[in-house]
């Protein structure tokens, strides 16, 4: 039986009809669970959906995008994943993401050129991108490390 018991073939009539009555009972507490858990599929198909397509996807993000998807600042986001030892907070390695977080995907780095706001000169500068399952992960890691600081 689905509860563990160990299953015997019943001798008598009565005890027949109870195993009956048992079987009738556990299938229909299965139909039920079966019904909740179809109608929490159907519900939950657009999340899943998105979720797929997320930890699927090719493109990058950068970290403003990536705030304003959790409703916060580039600024105040930025500090949020220094704190929580996500990023790198100083020296030439400023805002670069550890190296667990590299290889569980999360982030890809990708050098950029720019213009030095202080001296007008042309640099290439590293730059953090999120990945989809980054994206995905630092939201789980939002909801269980609370938003102190965002």
């Amino acid at each position: 039986m689905a509860n563990g018991t160990p299953f015997t073939v019943p001798n008598t009539l009565y005890n027949t009809l109870k195993l009956a009555a048992d079987l009738e009972g556990e299938r229909e507490a299965l139909t039920s669970l079966v019904d909740v858990l179809e109608r929490q599929l159907d519900a939950d198909a657009d999340k899943v959906e998105f979720y797929d397509d997320m930890a699927g996807t090719e493109e990058l993000f950068n970290t403003g995008v990536t705030a304003k998807a959790n409703d916060t600042g580039k600024t105040r986001f930025v500090k949020y994943l220094v704190q929580h030892k996500i990023l790198m907070g100083g020296g030439y390695k400023r805002n670069l993401p550890y190296q667990q977080h590299l290889d569980a995907g999360r982030f890809k780095v990708v050098w950029v050129n720019c213009v030095d706001r202080k001296t007008g000169k042309r640099k290439i500068t590293p730059v953090p991108l999120f990945t989809g399952k980054g994206i995905i992960w630092i939201q789980q890691f939002i909801k269980q490390n609370g938003r102190d600081g965002l």
